[in-house]
């Protein structure tokens, strides 16, 4: 039974019934949360279904069964009243296919309040046109968020030409159409008219879309521009001129992603050249098939905490991209030093995970400081709030370029690297070169090594001349046999006696390491910890799982 929520009406009266309505109100506000957020923020990532960089956060997206916080108005009938005649609650509509009836329910109740519109259908509804050319549709708009099919109609240019050239409220625009196999999308181009019109815009997302012009760019204060992947048969790629001068043009910006960049050029730009200062800039993301990404990255002066994303693929040769990764790198990054210095204004990189996911090579690299407390290698290589750049490149074309990356980056300052799913040869003399690029290396995680019936990967881990400076080492699903476990025991004492004894060593899911081997290392006395994560098994019922044990 609903009640009226007057205070008489109850002997004990709780403290809530007391609050004014404006006080209500404020905790009707914080109820309905990010179904009324008043902005996205810089790292929120808003569509459905574009690429997103590595370090987004994806946008709450209100739906029919987003409506939970509702139920406060079934509390009593003040608190229903209160909530209905509210205009700022419903400032979300929901639109969806033939929602009609919902979304002018919900507009009737705004009043003047500036509107949240996101819409993503199945099945377009030529109303949702109408509206938006209404006085209380985009003129309207805090915010307004489209992604629409190829093949629906109206098309998604046809509302973009229909939209009136004025939108004093609103902060964010993102515009997406959503590309299929059978169904290749037409480029949406946005006029200039229509982003001079929004004069608070803050955020401008594009996928599929594209503006009229890269070198007259009206929109000076953005804080948020994201320009997605389009239909390459559409020849509409900038060049890397056109895309720093439209970034010399929004010197605000804190994040910044643009995906689209294929262009082959023949000439390689002289960093040396003006650099284009971003200083707000929080989360840069670059990507394309060709190493334009490279050179718009190389030509941008950032923050040395900004989080950078780069992704290249169709690469058309190797022998250019390692000395051209590792030069930029050189030039963001201290990687020569194993010793931080204060005279150094460059940060050191101190953390890289490498990894081999199908044709995908995968590096990422951390500035922190606070790996010298580090235990866990993991968690510092594979934690996203740690990971300050990462690059990903389309090796299926090029198979030896994973490796060929890594000795070409000469990571002096490295204190910890992750090894995962990576392949290099079957020879001591491949894999020795490999480990001398990070003479500092105190952490070392070795995961799913491409072995093909060798021993030298793993033995190479334990020579004596190696890892001078390694404290901890993990391995994770490699196969050892006899021969394997004797070579690696043999290497650790010459290790422990020429003074590089490890502090820890961890068998994570390995194949032929049982306790049995452990113990031989414990009564070795050339390891101070060793820790056993064995496979698991199929056990029946009354059988125990696989066991931990930790050996000191």
């Amino acid at each position: 039974m609903v009640s009226d929520g007057t205070p008489s009406q109850h002997p004990s009266i709780p403290p809530i019934a007391f609050l004014s309505d404006d006080l209500l109100y404020d905790i009707f506000l914080i109820c309905a949360g990010s179904c009324i957020q008043p902005d996205i923020e810089p790292n929120t990532w808003p569509f459905y279904t574009q690429r997103s960089p590595s370090w987004s956060v994806f946008a709450h997206h209100c739906d029919s069964f987003c409506w939970e916080w509702t139920r406060i108005m079934l509390v009593c009938r003040r608190w229903c009243q209160l909530m209905m005649s509210s205009g700022r609650v419903w400032v979300s509509p929901f639109f969806g296919s033939r929602t009609r009836r919902h979304a002018e329910k919900s507009l009737a109740r705004v009043d003047d309040a500036p509107i949240i519109i996101r819409y993503a259908p199945f099945v377009a509804d030529p109303w949702f046109a109408e509206f938006l050319r209404s006085p209380k549709g985009y003129f309207q708009c805090r915010q307004l968020l489209v992604e629409y099919g190829a093949s629906q109609t109206p098309s998604l240019q046809d509302i973009v030409d229909s939209l009136p050239h004025s939108a004093p409220w609103l902060k964010v625009l993102a515009l997406a159409t959503v590309t299929t196999s059978n169904n290749p999308s037409t480029l949406v181009r946005i006029p200039e008219a229509l982003l001079k019109g929004a004069p608070r815009l803050r955020t401008l997302a594009l996928g599929g879309c594209m503006i009229e012009s890269w070198k007259s760019f009206p929109c000076r204060d953005l804080t948020t521009l994201i320009i997605g992947e389009v239909d390459k048969r559409h020849d509409a790629c900038p060049a890397t001129s056109d895309t720093l001068a439209l970034l010399k043009q929004t010197p605000h910006l804190q994040t910044l992603v643009i995906w689209g960049l294929d262009r082959e050029e023949e000439h390689h730009h002289d960093v040396t050249d003006a650099v284009i200062a971003l200083p707000s800039l929080s989360r840069i993301a670059l990507g394309g098939t060709t190493m334009q990404a490279l050179d718009v990255f190389d030509r941008l002066c950032v923050h040395q905490e900004t989080i950078i994303s780069l992704r290249m693929s169709g690469l058309a040769s190797e022998n250019v991209v390692s000395p051209r990764l590792a030069a930029s790198l050189q030039r963001r990054y201290n990687t020569s030093s194993t010793v931080a210095s204060e005279s150094n204004v460059l940060p050191a990189l101190r953390s890289v995970s490498i990894s081999c996911t199908g044709d995908w090579l995968t590096i990422a690299g951390s500035v922190n400081s606070n790996i010298d407390n580090v235990v866990d290698a993991d968690l510092v290589t594979t934690n996203s709030h740690f990971i300050h750049i990462t690059i990903d490149i389309n090796i299926s074309d090029h198979p030896a370029l994973a490796t060929n990356v890594l000795r070409s980056l000469h990571l002096n300052s490295i204190i910890s690297l992750s090894l995962s799913h990576f392949h290099c040869g079957d020879e001591l003399s491949e894999w020795e070169p490999l480990w001398s690029t990070v003479p500092g290396l105190r952490v070392l995680h070795v995961a799913s090594l491409s072995l093909v019936g060798t021993r030298t990967p793993i033995a190479s881990l334990f020579c004596r001349e190696l890892f001078g400076s390694l404290e901890e080492l993990r391995l994770e699903g490699l196969n050892f046999d006899v021969l394997l476990v004797e070579l690696m025991r043999e290497g650790l004492k010459m290790r422990a006696d020429r003074g590089h004894r490890l502090r820890l060593l961890r068998f994570d899911h390995c194949e032929g390491i049982a306790q049995t081997e452990v113990e031989e290392l414990k009564r070795d006395g050339s390891v101070d910890e060793v820790v056993l994560e064995e496979v698991e098994e199929e056990f029946s019922d009354d059988e125990p799982g696989g066991a931990f044990y930790c050996f000191d």
